[in-house]
């Protein structure tokens, strides 16, 4: 029992050691200026997150790729946006949510990447962290949530709080890492209409450590989100659009005011078998850093018990009442006519004694029919003379 103790307090104890150094500040020169999170929840947009938490005990991963062409520029001494410090950015988001309790969720994101561009081996102010092309892993972020109304299949409104609490274990010469961590509690309400799903976020991220860019310093953000679901008359199929981006609380200058904010259009389709499938693509509505040019995204997610129970497909009243009408209308079928069996014949009777056969005709041989002088017993033709 005692050796059993020990290894198992050995196992916390390097467990807690090894979260320990992903949590330790990278740099305090560190970035990061990802925009594009994605959401957990599958019943969400593409990065608004929903009121609605997944359903206590379900376990509900997914997946993101996506890819981005010059999200990252910089200003100019006067404040105008300059050279793309990225050209290309290809990133993979690993991501989780699970079912705590009745409308608690906790969700997990891992963002991963890979960037590229003539930009990254130039210098950028006092900035003194190495850049370089390649593979990066991004600050990890937890995202509990709790539903406090409308978290019921039926229900047509829904309100829910969370925070996402950043921790700086990215990569600082990917730009993929911040300074120090940053904690963003957020509101969420929902208005469900039918075949339309409308959703609002809005969060205020504090940062720890500023994070510097050149010339601009990024601190403290307003963030938000708006996203609308459509169901279309195709089954299982939904337009998907949103707009997210954040705004400064004190910018120290106007030169260094970012205004972040970028839009999808998306299609996604639920499968009969629980995966979830969406493709988006997007530009960006304010060229700041964190936002491309162009982005497109794929994402997978399943859970083949919890995700039908999220947005039932509905079929429109209208349509409703248009099939009740035609079946009124139509005439009814002909019914078969009963075919009448024939008669059973009469059963065969048995040892029936066969009737007598008619006596033979006599001839009276004396007889002349014909008149011939011959008898009709002697005339070979008794009826011509």
């Amino acid at each position: 029992m005692g050796l059993a103790l020990n290894k198992s307090e050995r196992r916390v104890r390097c467990l807690i050691g090894g979260l320990a150094l992903c949590l330790i500040p990278l740099s305090a020169s560190a970035q990061d200026f990802q925009l594009l999170s994605p959401a957990v929840n599958p019943a969400s947009g593409v990065v608004v997150e929903t009121t609605r938490s997944t359903p206590t005990g379900h376990f509900v991963p997914s997946l993101a790729v996506h890819y981005g062409n010059q999200p990252l520029v910089v200003r100019t001494a006067d404040g105008r946006l300059g050279r793309a410090v990225i050209d290309d950015q290809w990133g993979i988001d690993l991501l989780f949510a699970y079912g705590l309790a009745d409308g608690v969720q906790l969700g997990l994101k891992i963002p991963l990447g890979h960037v590229s561009g003539a930009g990254l081996e130039e210098p950028m102010g006092g900035d003194t962290v190495q850049r370089e092309a390649g593979f990066g892993v991004g600050d990890l972020r937890f995202t509990p949530k709790y539903t406090f109304l409308g978290d019921d299949a039926g229900d047509t409104i829904g309100l829910s709080v969370g925070v996402e609490v950043r921790a700086p274990t990215g990569m600082p010469s990917r730009f993929m890492g911040a300074s120090g961590f940053s904690f963003t509690p957020m509101a969420a309400a929902e208005a469900r209409l039918d075949d339309v799903v409308l959703t609002a976020n809005v969060g205020y991220r504090y940062r720890l450590e500023n994070d510097v860019l050149g010339n601009v310093e990024y601190g403290d953000v307003v963030t938000y989100g708006l996203s609308m679901l459509i169901g279309l008359d195709y089954y299982a199929l939904e337009l998907v659009g949103e707009v997210f981006g954040n705004r400064p609380v004190e910018p120290i200058s106007d030169r260094t005011v970012s205004r972040p904010m970028e839009g999808l259009l998306g299609l996604r389709y639920r499968s009969p078998f629980g995966g979830i499938f969406t493709l988006a693509g997007g530009i960006g509505v304010q060229p700041d850093p964190g936002v491309p040019e162009s982005r497109v995204l794929l994402s997978f997610a399943w859970d083949p018990e919890a995700i039908p129970d999220f947005r039932p497909v509905k079929t429109r009243p209208e349509e409703d009442e248009a099939d009740e009408a035609d079946e009124k209308s139509a005439p009814s079928p002909p019914q078969p006519v009963a075919t009448p069996k024939p008669a059973p014949a009469p059963p065969a009777v048995k040892d029936r004694p066969m009737p007598p056969a008619p006596p033979a005709p006599v001839i009276d041989k004396t007889k002349d029919a014909d008149q011939d002088g011959v008898p009709d017993g002697a005339d070979a033709c008794p009826g011509t003379p």
